[in-house]
Protein backbone atom coordinates (compact mmCIF):
# COMPACT_ATOMS: atom_id res chain seq x y z
CA UNK A 1 0.00 0.00 0.00
CA UNK A 2 1.67 3.27 -1.14
CA UNK A 3 1.05 6.15 1.50
CA UNK A 4 1.43 9.59 0.18
CA UNK A 5 0.42 12.91 1.69
CA UNK A 6 -2.84 13.02 -0.46
CA UNK A 7 -3.82 9.23 0.68
CA UNK A 8 -3.44 6.22 -0.41
CA UNK A 9 -3.95 4.09 -3.84
CA UNK A 10 -6.71 2.09 -1.50
CA UNK A 11 -7.98 5.53 0.45
CA UNK A 12 -8.86 8.49 -1.15
CA UNK A 13 -9.27 9.97 2.13
CA UNK A 14 -7.13 13.02 2.56
CA UNK A 15 -3.81 13.00 4.91
CA UNK A 16 -2.89 16.08 6.49
CA UNK A 17 0.08 17.59 4.87
CA UNK A 18 3.15 17.14 7.54
CA UNK A 19 4.25 20.95 8.89
CA UNK A 20 8.06 20.02 7.78
CA UNK A 21 6.89 18.61 4.21
CA UNK A 22 8.93 21.49 2.55
CA UNK A 23 11.97 20.08 4.07
CA UNK A 24 12.04 16.70 1.72
CA UNK A 25 13.10 14.90 4.76
CA UNK A 26 12.44 11.47 3.25
CA UNK A 27 15.04 12.55 0.92
CA UNK A 28 17.64 13.56 4.03
CA UNK A 29 16.67 10.03 5.23
CA UNK A 30 17.89 7.95 1.89
CA UNK A 31 21.19 9.60 2.13
CA UNK A 32 22.27 9.79 5.91
CA UNK A 33 25.58 11.53 7.42
CA UNK A 34 27.32 8.79 8.82
CA UNK A 35 29.75 10.91 10.50
CA UNK A 36 26.65 13.31 12.47
CA UNK A 37 26.77 12.86 16.10
CA UNK A 38 22.63 13.63 16.29
CA UNK A 39 19.98 11.78 14.61
CA UNK A 40 16.89 12.82 14.20
CA UNK A 41 14.12 11.12 13.32
CA UNK A 42 10.40 12.51 12.33
CA UNK A 43 6.87 11.25 13.23
CA UNK A 44 4.66 14.02 11.98
CA UNK A 45 1.37 11.40 11.96
CA UNK A 46 1.84 9.81 15.71
CA UNK A 47 -1.61 9.54 17.17
CA UNK A 48 -2.27 11.61 20.24
CA UNK A 49 -5.08 11.21 23.01
CA UNK A 50 -5.81 14.03 25.79
CA UNK A 51 -7.22 12.44 28.77
CA UNK A 52 -8.84 14.61 31.69
CA UNK A 53 -10.15 13.12 35.21
CA UNK A 54 -10.07 12.75 38.51
CA UNK A 55 -7.03 10.55 39.84
CA UNK A 56 -8.62 10.09 43.48
CA UNK A 57 -11.42 8.86 41.89
CA UNK A 58 -11.15 4.51 41.74
CA UNK A 59 -13.69 4.17 38.68
CA UNK A 60 -11.70 6.67 36.63
CA UNK A 61 -8.77 5.29 37.14
CA UNK A 62 -10.46 1.35 36.37
CA UNK A 63 -12.18 2.96 33.22
CA UNK A 64 -8.85 4.10 31.85
CA UNK A 65 -6.87 1.08 32.84
CA UNK A 66 -9.75 -1.62 31.09
CA UNK A 67 -9.18 0.33 27.96
CA UNK A 68 -5.66 1.18 27.86
CA UNK A 69 -4.10 -2.02 29.41
CA UNK A 70 -2.29 -0.07 31.53
CA UNK A 71 -2.16 2.07 34.75
CA UNK A 72 -2.15 5.99 34.09
CA UNK A 73 1.11 7.83 35.64
CA UNK A 74 -0.06 9.49 38.87
CA UNK A 75 3.75 11.05 39.36
CA UNK A 76 5.10 14.33 38.30
CA UNK A 77 7.24 13.27 34.89
CA UNK A 78 5.86 9.86 35.01
CA UNK A 79 5.33 7.89 31.94
CA UNK A 80 4.10 4.38 31.73
CA UNK A 81 3.89 2.11 28.37
CA UNK A 82 3.39 -0.98 26.62
CA UNK A 83 3.67 -2.17 23.22
CA UNK A 84 0.70 -0.42 21.84
CA UNK A 85 0.33 2.86 23.94
CA UNK A 86 2.14 5.53 25.79
CA UNK A 87 0.67 7.30 28.58
CA UNK A 88 2.31 10.76 29.69
CA UNK A 89 1.29 12.61 32.93
CA UNK A 90 1.02 16.35 32.19
CA UNK A 91 -0.13 17.67 35.08
CA UNK A 92 -2.65 15.99 38.42
CA UNK A 93 -5.63 15.40 35.98
CA UNK A 94 -3.91 15.53 32.77
CA UNK A 95 -2.63 12.68 30.90
CA UNK A 96 -1.08 12.67 27.13
CA UNK A 97 -1.84 8.90 25.11
CA UNK A 98 0.45 8.42 22.25
CA UNK A 99 -0.74 5.74 19.99
CA UNK A 100 0.17 4.39 16.36
CA UNK A 101 -0.97 6.84 13.53
CA UNK A 102 -4.72 6.28 12.64
CA UNK A 103 -5.43 4.59 16.24
CA UNK A 104 -6.48 7.50 18.24
CA UNK A 105 -10.01 7.78 16.82
CA UNK A 106 -10.73 4.05 18.55
CA UNK A 107 -9.03 5.03 21.55
CA UNK A 108 -11.46 8.03 21.96
CA UNK A 109 -14.50 6.26 21.50
CA UNK A 110 -13.85 3.55 23.65
CA UNK A 111 -12.20 5.82 26.36
CA UNK A 112 -15.70 7.91 26.06
CA UNK A 113 -17.44 4.86 26.46
CA UNK A 114 -15.84 3.56 29.42
CA UNK A 115 -16.28 7.49 30.96
CA UNK A 116 -20.08 7.25 30.64
CA UNK A 117 -21.39 8.73 33.87
CA UNK A 118 -18.08 9.68 35.37
CA UNK A 119 -16.08 13.29 35.23
CA UNK A 120 -13.74 12.29 32.76
CA UNK A 121 -13.13 12.98 28.90
CA UNK A 122 -10.87 11.56 26.09
CA UNK A 123 -9.92 13.70 22.70
CA UNK A 124 -8.21 13.28 19.81
CA UNK A 125 -5.45 15.87 19.50
CA UNK A 126 -3.09 14.53 16.90
CA UNK A 127 -3.55 17.74 15.14
CA UNK A 128 -1.91 19.22 18.11
CA UNK A 129 1.95 18.05 17.82
CA UNK A 130 4.79 16.51 16.00
CA UNK A 131 6.96 13.75 17.47
CA UNK A 132 11.12 14.47 16.86
CA UNK A 133 13.53 11.38 18.06
CA UNK A 134 16.65 12.58 18.86
CA UNK A 135 19.62 10.26 19.64
CA UNK A 136 23.36 10.18 18.86
CA UNK A 137 26.36 10.81 21.09
CA UNK A 138 25.71 14.94 21.37
CA UNK A 139 21.87 14.78 21.45
CA UNK A 140 21.90 15.73 25.16
CA UNK A 141 24.22 18.20 24.55
CA UNK A 142 22.47 20.08 21.72
CA UNK A 143 18.96 19.78 23.56
CA UNK A 144 20.72 21.32 27.04
CA UNK A 145 21.83 24.32 24.54
CA UNK A 146 18.41 25.16 24.60
CA UNK A 147 16.61 24.04 27.73
CA UNK A 148 16.90 25.49 31.40
CA UNK A 149 15.80 22.14 33.15
CA UNK A 150 19.08 20.52 34.24
CA UNK A 151 18.89 17.20 31.83
CA UNK A 152 21.58 15.37 33.68
CA UNK A 153 20.10 11.78 33.57
CA UNK A 154 20.71 12.16 37.47
CA UNK A 155 17.87 14.43 37.33
CA UNK A 156 15.72 13.70 34.22
CA UNK A 157 15.77 9.88 34.69
CA UNK A 158 15.06 7.27 32.10
CA UNK A 159 11.47 7.20 31.13
CA UNK A 160 10.52 10.25 32.58
CA UNK A 161 8.99 13.21 31.07
CA UNK A 162 8.51 16.97 31.40
CA UNK A 163 7.07 19.88 29.55
CA UNK A 164 9.29 23.05 29.28
CA UNK A 165 11.36 25.17 27.04
CA UNK A 166 13.38 24.04 24.56
CA UNK A 167 14.96 26.01 21.87
CA UNK A 168 12.26 28.61 20.80
CA UNK A 169 9.26 26.19 21.40
CA UNK A 170 7.28 24.60 24.94
CA UNK A 171 8.08 20.85 24.27
CA UNK A 172 6.90 17.85 25.91
CA UNK A 173 10.52 16.16 26.34
CA UNK A 174 10.39 12.12 27.27
CA UNK A 175 13.95 10.75 27.73
CA UNK A 176 13.33 7.30 26.82
CA UNK A 177 14.43 3.78 28.37
CA UNK A 178 14.94 2.29 25.43
CA UNK A 179 16.92 2.94 23.31
CA UNK A 180 19.45 4.50 25.66
CA UNK A 181 20.24 8.24 25.26
CA UNK A 182 17.34 8.60 23.13
CA UNK A 183 14.54 11.21 23.51
CA UNK A 184 11.15 11.92 22.19
CA UNK A 185 9.98 15.54 21.89
CA UNK A 186 6.27 16.68 21.20
CA UNK A 187 6.40 19.55 19.35
CA UNK A 188 3.50 22.44 18.35
CA UNK A 189 2.22 21.64 15.25
CA UNK A 190 2.47 25.50 14.47
CA UNK A 191 5.84 25.90 15.53
CA UNK A 192 7.56 22.86 13.91
CA UNK A 193 8.73 24.44 11.05
CA UNK A 194 10.34 26.86 13.47
CA UNK A 195 11.94 24.32 15.57
CA UNK A 196 13.71 22.59 13.10
CA UNK A 197 15.35 25.68 11.82
CA UNK A 198 16.53 26.03 15.84
CA UNK A 199 17.75 22.54 15.81
CA UNK A 200 19.25 22.30 12.58
CA UNK A 201 21.25 25.47 14.13
CA UNK A 202 22.08 23.98 17.25
CA UNK A 203 23.33 20.71 16.00
CA UNK A 204 25.68 22.57 13.70
CA UNK A 205 28.94 22.22 15.56
CA UNK A 206 27.99 17.92 15.78
CA UNK A 207 26.45 17.28 12.30
CA UNK A 208 22.97 16.29 12.08
CA UNK A 209 21.18 13.35 9.98
CA UNK A 210 17.52 12.59 9.46
CA UNK A 211 16.76 8.93 9.82
CA UNK A 212 13.70 6.96 8.70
Amino acid sequence: MIRTEGGNVDDPTPRPRSPLAELLLTVQAAVPDAAAQVHVQPSPFVGQVAVRGKPEDAKFLSAAGGVLGLDLPLAVAGVVETNACRAIWLGPDHWLLIVSEGEAPAMVQSLQAAFTGLFAAAIDVCGARIRLRLAGPAALDVLASGCRLDLDPAVLKSGHAVQTPVGNVTAILHRLSQPADAYDLYIPRSQALSFWRWLEHAARPYGLSVTA
